[in-house]
């Protein structure tokens, strides 16, 4: 063991025999310690209640409602031991949490924050309790906020804290953390409470990435950031995969888990009589039940389908609430004063969660039993030796507001073939909780880049959906147009840029990807956007006037090299958002261009290798173009070069800006 290790147990062997001192003091006197013990037992026990029925309370108010997925079955197996509450978890997160400038470096914050939300003047532009792509790290730092500010990278590794029902109970619990390998737990001591910390920063990982607002890494870093972190958070599971397995060899396969609570009933859930609530009452109600002794404490609040919360009540108070009549019982009054208004009634509701329990399940996991149920139903199963991906069940998807967008290949093939389909659509939609659902296909790499995504629920539904990315809303038919979330950076970009006054021409407009930036938050005099598919031509016309700029562009459909015939010497601009290649654009775009010249921005697809080769060509071509269109003698400088993402493995989607004068 190093030196931080012995400090660790001298400083742990100090605060136990600190708090061994201070239950004695507590406990002395002739024939008090039996009865101090009875009443601090009895004091952990309703602590305990409390905070596992305020888990179900606070479900409503909260992002999540749940334990992270990753360590659910762990701490439902903890809070079942007499002796022991978890009071707060993470199984580990990659996050960027940014603040203002006014900061003085990164902030602490609990581990129960949310993404999104704002905490002591910052907020989370991303959380994940899961591994996290290059992209996802891209999006979330191009929504930062527009004011000043400073953000981090960060690998969290899991923490947990649990009360403890005594000092044995602390000492036990610290010696199978330091066991599996966590060797900064430790505990702290309160008047009232003793709670262990179970924790490790060897995974750590916190990056500057963002300093007064400017970006000081480039993608490339950001990406590598990304990479290093899934690692780490794969290691962090291995670590808390092991204290669960520590855990229940040392304390959660302990007799005492079967002695304690005898009349405590242990099945996952049961019928019972509820008030059913609006979510806003809920605590109040809850609150009135509890002090007149009406509250059903075996079982935990549900949130039902049409959004209210039933909260378990005692046949008491069942028959006490139908005869709603007044009694001496002023809590009553209030929930009868409550169902007369209809902010709540009595329901019966078939199955409650257990107190203690945690039944709240991930989207993938209810999509998981949602279709095998279908299938047990329907006298098939699901195919044999084949992972739930083979088996056409996905594991990740996009959503569209009510829309969800399906892999290619989702729920393909046999068994799936052998279900009716409006009955396996409408299973998988309301597994979901969406209203529509479509299937991803190839994108044409031609010109147009055509969808070929086909709409499986409802059968003949509507296929436009809106997306709202920097400030910006886009609205499209999801079956003929293709979205690339993938490219919010370089949206973000080209509307920081100073084009304030100048005349742009978007070779490639799409439904606005770049020209609507470069209109609303670039501030651009004029815009022509040329557009040769006509499916993106009706989504960029709608989203000119949903964004209110439609009086500054001018939409040209058709071949660009053809349309753009009337824009010779107008550009001070011009858009090549093409892929794979831009290359038969550049000389309708040095066509473009004024005559004291103006900037190009050139989209290619580039493999590392050949990116520096690539970029000089770049520079010679267009100056060969401007030769051959004449424009005479003009030179070409790539002054920047914006790495969006990768396209391929060593492959990147790159834009370069490109500065074209003639020459003096």
């Amino acid at each position: 063991a190093g030196r931080g290790d012995m400090r660790w147990g001298f400083e742990s062997l100090i605060a136990l025999l600190v708090l061994g001192l201070r239950l004695g003091e507590a406990s002395r006197g002739a024939g008090m310690a039996g009865m101090a013990g009875m009443a601090e037992s009895e004091r952990f026990e309703r602590r305990k209640d409390a905070l596992l029925e305020a888990i179900s309370c606070g479900a409503d108010r909260s992002k999540k409602g749940s334990f992270d997925a990753p360590i659910q079955e762990m701490l439902e197996e903890l809070n079942q031991h007499p002796d022991y509450v978890s009071t707060s978890s993470c199984s580990g997160r990659i996050a960027i949490f940014w603040e203002p400038s006014s900061g003085c470096g990164p902030q602490e914050e609990s581990q129960g924050d949310k993404e999104g939300k704002k905490t002591k003047g910052g907020q989370w532009l991303l959380c994940k309790h899961a591994h996290v792509t290059a992209n996802e790290v891209l999006e979330a730092v191009a929504l930062r906020p527009a004011a000043k500010g400073s953000a981090y990278f960060k690998h969290e590794p899991f923490i947990l804290h649990v009360q403890c029902k005594s000092l044995d109970a602390a000492t036990r619990l610290m010696e199978a953390a330091r066991e599996a390998g966590f060797r900064e737990s430790g505990v702290s001591l309160g008047r009232k409470h003793v709670i262990v910390g179970i924790r490790t920063s060897a995974l750590r990982i916190e990056a500057p990435i963002i300093v007064d607002g400017e970006l000081v890494v480039s993608s490339e870093y950001l990406g590598r950031l990304a990479e290093i972190a899934n690692e780490k958070f794969t290691k962090n599971k291995e670590k808390s995969d092991h204290l669960h397995h520590v855990l229940k060899k040392s304390i959660l396969s302990s007799p005492l888990n079967a002695e304690h609570e005898p009349d405590r009933e242990r099945e996952d859930s049961t019928g019972c009589w509820t008030v059913s609530c609006n979510p806003n009452i809920c605590e109040e109600i809850r609150k009135k039940l509890l002090a007149s002794g009406l509250l059903e404490m075996r079982l935990r609040n549900s949130k039902l389908e049409d959004g209210k919360v039933a909260i378990p009540i005692r046949a008491e108070a069942t028959r006490r609430l139908k005869e709603d009549v007044p009694d001496a019982d002023d809590e009553l009054d209030f929930i009868r004063f409550q169902m007369r208004h209809g902010n709540c009634c009595l329901r019966l509701v078939e199955s409650l969660p257990v107190a203690g329990k945690q039944t709240k399940k991930s989207p993938h996991a209810m999509l998981v039993d949602a279709a095998k149920e279908l299938l047990t139903a329907n006298g098939h199963a699901m195919p044999q030796g084949k992972t739930l991906e083979q088996a056409g069940i996905p594991r990740h998807w996009e959503e569209f507001g009510d829309l969800v967008l399906l892999p290619e290949g989702s729920f393909q093939g046999s068994p799936w073939c052998l279900l009716a389909p409006d009955a396996l659509w409408s299973t998988v939609a309301r597994a979901l909780g969406a209203q529509r659902l479509a299937i991803k296909a190839e994108v044409d790499a031609g010109r147009m880049r055509q969808s070929h995504v086909r709409l499986a629920h409802p059968a003949g539904g509507d296929s436009w959906v809106e997306v709202t990315q920097n400030g910006i809303r886009y609205a499209f038919d999801v079956c003929r147009v293709m979205f690339s979330r993938g490219n919010v950076r370089e949206r973000a970009r080209m509307g920081t840029l100073k084009a304030g006054g100048e005349t742009v021409v978007d070779l490639y407009a799409g439904i606005g990807y770049f020209t609507l930036p470069l209109l609303v938050q670039a501030n651009c005099s004029k815009l022509f956007a040329c557009e040769v598919n006509p499916d993106s031509v009706e989504a960029l016309q709608r989203n000119l006037r949903a964004n209110g700029v439609a009086d500054r562009c001018h939409v040209l459909p058709g071949d660009n090299r053809e349309t753009s015939s009337a824009l010779a010497g107008c550009a001070d601009r011009v858009l090549l958002g093409l892929l794979p290649s831009s290359e038969q654009g550049w000389p309708v775009a040095v066509r473009c261009l004024c005559d004291r010249g103006g900037w190009l921005h050139v989209h290619e697809n580039v493999a590392e290798a050949d990116e520096v080769t690539w970029l000089r060509q770049l520079e010679v071509q267009l100056e060969e173009m401007a030769g051959r269109e004449g424009r005479g003698d003009w030179r070409a400088r790539v002054a920047h070069v914006e790495h969006v993402k990768s396209y391929a493995p060593r492959v990147w989607h790159l834009v370069a800006d490109v500065e074209m004068r003639p020459v003096a």
